[in-house]
């Protein structure tokens, strides 16, 4: 018994030792940057520099967490944004490479997802499997938000698609438009391609959502081949579903597509133009009407009658400095193919508080308990709900694990013709928030249009119902003859003679027979006095007496 005591103490103070030495030992921490392969503004070129910088300058700030650490850059082959279908089933097997062989240890860990939100279900179960944390920066569709399933995975992502999706539909229902046409632009030859793709698909699936009280028509467009011609025929049909129109498609196309509803005649106020923007990248600005062009003037007319549905804009020169480190990093690694690059590129933001967020929750998580900083799990509910004061803006995590996100609602004003907010939406309390200042102003009458045309873009729709207008006409005005026919015909059979006492002359001849004339005489009495038109104005007294 004694030994067994002995051996009983010296096994707790074993473990108690090694407990202490293991609290004790140095904070390793394994970065993992998981990108696409593509020549994309989200793929490896532009976010392994991000990758690097943040965690150079981060690491003076961290010493705990960041004193040691390892990095991995993995790569996800595949076409641009990681975004097609047939690649996803492809992309389960790199997971599993990644989560699987090794590449995990030490811990603890964090991956850095900029990959097509369509990829992140996969990497977010894997990282729930393994318990660690997994931080997402590229496009997201809302279903990270299922905490139960992906309680190790956070969502910095700034282009949530379903987000904008709801603003969309937020805005239907504020001025009662129950249809829209949503026209998906494939644009083929384009490198944003995924990001205007994956733009849509928010929109479409919100929209689909609510088809018990929207109609919605999806026009599929390519506005890389012969812009004007695809637009007017994509317009042609549009018009003839729903006077709103959303055109998924890149800002610079997007001035192509508001001329050629201009040349259409479709920008004097019955029509409305919705534009989506949600992330700012190279070659895909804002929109805005003076590019110095022959577009202007239609294209100035033709935003009067859009709303535009946007991120907020980024403060650049707060993060200008870092933004230059940035690029000339990518230079270096990547020579020729790491251009350097002065337009924005939100992308690169995203990823980079993504990761900053991350190593903030981390480095607390590690100051309160070794242990617990080492589980994905903790460190991600450490994220929940916390606001993050970062260099670029305040970044709020809801309680569903998703940045909120306040999406602007724009509108070109008619005076200084600047785009001024009428609009916010609320990813968190999901409500649209009218502007206290700048208000909706709408050209047709100052009301906002009706969302169904009456009668087309050229009127087509109207010369059926013409003909049917003509129909029923003629149909209604020969029933009414026909009545009026038969009323009279039937007034002149049963009508009685004005002179119905009197008695015919050969009667009164002194050869002819008294009963001839009296039988006459009854004759006409009875026909008179059974008549219904006579026989209350002839004999309106039932008893009354009749001398002859």
């Amino acid at each position: 018994m004694l030994n067994f005591q002995l051996k009983w103490a010296v096994f707790t103070l074993s473990f108690t030792w090694v407990a202490g030495l293991s609290e004790d030992t140095e904070i390793v921490p394994n970065f993992i940057s998981y990108t696409s392969t593509s020549s994309s503004w989200s793929g490896f070129i532009e976010i392994q520099p991000v990758f690097e910088v943040i965690l150079e300058q981060l690491a003076p700030k961290f010493p705990l967490v960041l004193q040691n650490y390892t990095k991995q850059n993995s790569t996800y082959l595949s076409t641009p944004g990681s975004c097609n279908e047939p690649e996803i089933d492809g992309h389960f097997e790199e997971v599993d490479h990644l989560f699987r062989d090794n590449l995990l240890s030490p811990s603890p860990t964090v991956v850095l997802a900029a990959v097509c939100g369509l990829n992140n279900p996969t990497i977010a179960d894997f990282a729930r499997e393994t318990d660690v944390l997994v931080v997402t920066c590229q496009s997201e569709d809302g279903t990270l938000e299922d905490r139960n399933r992906f309680p190790t995975a956070i969502s910095f992502s700034g282009g949530v698609i379903n987000i904008y999706g709801d603003a969309l539909v937020a805005l239907l229902d504020h001025f009662n438009w129950s249809s829209i046409v949503i026209l998906d632009d494939f644009y083929k030859t384009n490198r944003g391609q995924a990001k205007s793709r994956e733009q849509c698909r928010g929109a479409i699936e919100a929209v689909t959502a609510r088809k018990h009280n929207i109609s919605l028509l999806v026009i599929a467009i390519d506005l890389s081949v012969e812009t004007s011609q695809s637009a007017a025929e994509a317009l042609w049909k549009a018009s003839n579903f729903s006077r709103i129109i959303l055109s998924c498609t890149l800002g610079s196309v997007q001035r192509e597509f508001l001329a050629a509803a201009h040349d259409q005649n479709m920008t004097k106020g019955d029509y409305v133009f919705l534009h989506l923007y949600e992330v700012e990248s190279p070659f895909d600005y804002h929109l805005v009407w003076q590019r110095n062009d022959t577009l202007d003037e239609r294209v100035r007319i033709a935003m009067q009658s859009t709303i535009v549905i946007r991120s907020p804009p980024i403060a650049w020169p707060k993060i200008a400095t870092t933004i230059s480190a940035i690029q000339k990093r990518k230079v270096n690694l990547f020579g020729g193919s790491g251009r350097l690059q002065q337009q924005p590129n939100e992308f690169m933001v995203s990823c980079a508080e993504a990761l900053e967020g991350a190593i903030i929750a981390m480095n607390e998580s590690c100051a309160s308990s070794r242990k617990s900083c080492r589980s994905g799990k903790s460190i991600a509910d450490r994220m929940i709900g916390k606001v993050f004061d970062l260099p670029t803006r305040q970044v709020k995590i809801t309680h569903r694990g998703v940045r909120r996100i306040e999406v602007l609602v724009q509108q070109l004003s008619p005076t200084d013709f600047e785009m001024k907010d009428v609009f916010m939406y609320n990813s968190e309390t999901q409500a649209l928030n009218r502007n206290a200042v700048n208000k909706v102003i709408w050209i047709l009458n100052g009301k906002a249009p009706l969302h169904r045309p009456r009668c087309g873009l050229q009127g087509e729709l109207c010369h059926q119902a013409a003909v049917t207008e003509v129909i029923v006409g003629v149909l209604v005005g020969s029933c009414v003859a026909t009545a009026i026919f038969f009323m009279v015909f039937w007034w002149t059979k049963n009508a009685v003679p004005a002179n119905w006492w009197h008695v015919h002359e050969n009667l009164l001849q002194p050869h002819a027979d008294p009963r001839d004339f009296l039988k006459v005489l009854a004759a006409q009495f009875e026909h008179s006095h059974n008549n219904p038109i006579t026989r209350h104005t002839l004999f309106p007294v039932e008893n009354s007496s009749v001398a002859l």
